[in-house]
């Protein structure tokens, strides 16, 4: 009976977690931001949210690429861009860098240095409203 009873507790209580790590519903508002590469060079990004200095803790970087003229979208949190920008204290940073320079030196070398930058945007409560939730480049 105590086996019964622990392995409903723990049935349970799983499904409470996974019911609140799913993704929000964000109806009327956005989940994501629209990343826009509008040039005609490849080039790598990184959202990155402490500092305007892109740093890598030493696990590899994802591949994060986008070709000429592509766009995919990317989200902050895991909650509606409306609640990230009210709830907000302090800048995010979305960084483009030159996807040569990435492939040349990696992002170890890049860490702290922000080499092969190409734009530096600074995503506050005002910038999440007036970008219309996209963030390009150039």
């Amino acid at each position: 009976m105590q086996k019964i009873k622990l392995i409903l507790l723990l049935a349970a209580t799983f499904m409470i977690s996974q019911s609140t790590t799913c993704t929000p519903k964000c109806e009327g508002k956005h989940l994501t931001f629209l990343i826009q590469n509008n040039s005609a060079q490849t080039v790598a990004y990184r959202h990155f949210s402490t500092d305007s200095v892109y740093k890598t803790n030493g696990s590899p970087a994802p591949n994060m690429i986008l070709l000429p003229n592509e766009s995919t979208e990317l989200a902050m949190a895991h909650k509606c861009l409306e609640d990230v920008a009210k709830d907000m204290v302090a800048p995010d940073y979305f960084f483009f860098f030159d996807y040569d320079t990435v492939k040349a030196i990696g992002w170890q070398a890049i860490s702290g240095t922000n080499r092969g930058l190409l734009k530096r945007v600074t995503i506050d409560s005002a910038y999440i409203y007036d970008s219309s939730f996209t963030i390009t480049y150039p």
